[in-house]
């Protein structure tokens, strides 16, 4: 008997088995993905379905394998820009690129294939933030961790946000933002990774002396580096704010945060030659490098990314003409009526009345509906973020040696998202997902400090809120989806006309 209890043992022993926690994951990874294809596909399960404007990546494909990057007509629609009588598109070629390997089993410039595209961007965000947390959540100390926050905002990351409500349709606006957004997620978790380890850059640069400058190590910067050149191939605003990120970043990891010595010219440029930061740098300026190409092509700049005066719409409608010849189609005068359109969608209300119409026929090319509030689909995430930066300013002893400057330029850069988004000539609530990169690592940065109160002596009224918060967000989500999918002209009609009863104002938006 003990013989035959040995021998199971041993059998055991060289079995593997995969651990609870991975089988957790995999768990909630697959009722994500159904949660979010369901919602995408107007609650059915149908991941190959067409959609608006969806065949355009996959035209775009087959043209850069003939080597331009120009689009079919008929395939871009409305969204065509015409230059040199070719046909272009100012969405990034990345979506494109994905559709390669579905060139084995499909046709791919037939279409079908962007809602299956944007549920896999949108379950990777949503997984990397939820990974992000457990993260976070593990670094605080064991007496200082809340379980109960870990619920509450697991569940606000998956079932608030603009990842709920920007999932009405899968446009081919929806693609690029989706996954720009993806790998912002990606940047992030390996940034706090990073910060929350500890590792100081001594032990990876012996060059660097004894001064603990933050935590990134070269394979850190590198894989940020890829993820930032990426974004910029998919969505010019978030790219370019993870772009200054990492930029920003690898000097800071260069230079050791060392403002006395930036006078020593000699090291500094021996620490720029060093292969550790050589890596980053030639991997981002290889994507840049690709960006620059495609959008010479496109534009005749290798520094635009789009260019409205191309734009055959905007031929059509001449004061829109007038409108980017005098305010251009980034300008900061915008970005206070942007702040306040993203956050409560009050422009939109005021831009038919008298008084306000005229500044906004001058000043933009569109105001996008539905109306929404932008604050109320998320405010736990709104109000860490708040806690964050208030942290990052005013308590950085919070954070591990070296944490609160990359933190800090890392929210720097990522702004850059908000304000070109916000300065913008068209206002689209869409838009609210290039937001993500800093609302998030800024509520990451918050989260620490919300656990430390749930485990002080106000821990009831604590949970309340963030449960009270967090169920707002999640109704308010929903609902502002249902909206969506009543005033989106990309979602069938008969399902818009299913869910009017539950949005009567936007009867409007059905009227041809």
């Amino acid at each position: 008997m003990a013989v035959e209890t040995r021998d199971r043992a041993a059998i055991a022993a060289r079995v593997p088995y995969l651990p609870l926690a991975a089988i957790g994951a995999v768990f909630v990874c697959l009722v994500i993905a159904i949660y979010d294809a369901l919602l995408l596909g107007n609650f059915h399960l149908a991941l190959i379905a067409p959609e608006l404007l969806d065949r355009a990546f996959g035209s775009m494909l087959v043209h850069m394998l003939h080597g331009d990057f120009g689009v079919d007509r008929d395939a871009i629609g409305f969204e065509s820009f015409t230059r040199d009588g070719r046909t272009y598109a100012y969405f990034g070629i990345f979506p494109a690129v994905l559709r390669l390997p579905a060139m084995l089993f499909v046709d791919v410039t037939k279409g079908g294939l962007a809602r299956l595209s944007c549920l896999t961007a949108m379950v990777t965000f949503v997984v990397l933030q939820i990974r992000t947390l457990w993260l976070v959540h593990r670094a605080v100390p064991p007496d200082c961790r809340s379980t109960a926050c870990l619920v509450i905002m697991a569940a606000a990351t998956c079932l608030s946000g603009p990842q709920i409500y920007l999932l009405a349709s899968a446009t081919i606006y929806h693609e690029p933002i989706f996954w720009a957004a993806a790998m912002g997620a990606g940047y992030n978790l390996i940034l706090l990774r990073a910060v929350m380890v500890g590792r100081p850059l001594a032990a990876v640069s012996p060059t660097v002396g004894n001064f603990t400058t933050g935590t990134l190590t070269t394979g850190d910067l590198t894989a940020m580096a890829a993820l930032a050149g990426l974004a910029l191939n998919t969505r010019a605003s978030v790219g370019a704010a993870l772009c200054l990120s990492t930029g920003l970043l690898v000097l800071w990891a260069n230079w050791g945060g060392r403002a006395g010595h930036l006078a020593s010219l000699r090291t500094a440029a021996a620490r720029m030659l060093d292969r550790r930061f050589l890596a980053p740098v030639c991997v981002l300026a290889a994507f840049v490098l690709v960006a620059g190409i495609v959008n010479d092509e496109r534009w005749g700049s290798p520094l635009r990314f789009a260019d409205f005066r191309y734009y055959d719409f905007a031929h059509r409608q001449p004061w829109r003409l007038v409108m980017i010849s005098t305010y251009g189609e980034i300008n900061p005068i915008r970005i206070p009526v942007g702040l306040l359109y993203y956050a409560t969608g009050l422009p939109y209300m005021l831009k038919s009345m008298a008084g306000f119409s005229e500044y906004f026929r001058s000043h933009f090319d569109g105001l996008e509906a539905p109306p929404l509030s932008g604050l109320v689909a998320n405010p736990l995430t709104v109000i860490l973020g708040a806690v964050g930066i208030w942290r990052l300013v005013r308590r950085p002893a919070d954070f591990p040696a070296g944490g609160p400057a990359l933190l800090r330029l890392a929210l720097l850069g990522h702004a850059a998202a908000i304000i070109l988004v916000c300065a913008a000539m068209y206002l689209a609530m869409r838009y609210r997902m290039d937001f993500a990169p800093f609302m998030t690592l800024a509520a990451f940065a918050g989260y620490p400090a919300m656990m430390q109160a749930a485990r002080g002596p106000n821990r009831r009224r604590v949970l309340v809120a963030a449960v009270m918060l967090c169920a707002t967000g999640v109704a308010a989500s929903h609902y502002l989806l249902l909206v969506h999918k009543v005033w989106s002209t990309a979602v069938p009609m008969e399902t818009r006309l299913t869910l009017l009863p539950y949005a009567p104002f936007a009867r409007g938006a059905l009227t041809p």
